[in-house]
């Protein structure tokens, strides 16, 4: 059996977001994307004077499996969080959140390594930020009825 390396959802998501991503006119330009903990990236210096910013990272708990049937399969489930930051306004924090969520329903069964992408949730994060705005989406991977390494 060749070895056969394990799916990062994080990349996953990000490379489908920059493939995907259509700037409107260049009214929503394509934004920097990081990926934390991905081998690349020892420091993060968030830049908004260079342009928006997604910053992509496993939400908690990182994967869930639920066993089926005879424990042989079941089903998966990945989430994915997305910290959208902007200087521009509160307008382009949503236009960022539209064409994030755009992308992922036009794209939910085409998604490699899983069956399926969901848009979950989005939250605005007020409070700490003055004219930044921020907010936090959490996208799904799931595969169902799957058979389980043993």
């Amino acid at each position: 059996m060749t070895y056969a390396a394990e799916i990062l959802p994080a990349d996953i998501v990000s490379t489908m977001l920059s493939s995907y991503w259509d700037t409107h006119g260049n009214y929503i330009p394509m934004p920097n994307f990081f990926v934390l903990n991905d081998g690349t990236n020892s420091q993060i210096r968030v830049d908004l004077q260079r342009g928006d910013y997604l910053i992509l990272a496993a939400e908690v708990p990182a994967e869930e499996e639920t066993p089926i049937a005879n424990w042989n399969y079941g089903h998966k489930t990945t989430k994915v969080q997305i910290e959208v930051s902007t200087k521009e306004n509160r307008q382009r924090l949503y236009d960022l959140k539209r064409e994030i969520r755009r992308i992922v329903h036009t794209q939910t069964h085409l998604v490699t390594g899983y069956y399926r992408i969901k848009y979950v949730s989005f939250n605005e994060l007020v409070g700490e930020y003055l004219n930044i705005w921020v907010g936090e989406i959490v996208i799904e991977l799931e595969s169902h009825a799957i058979l389980l390494e043993i």
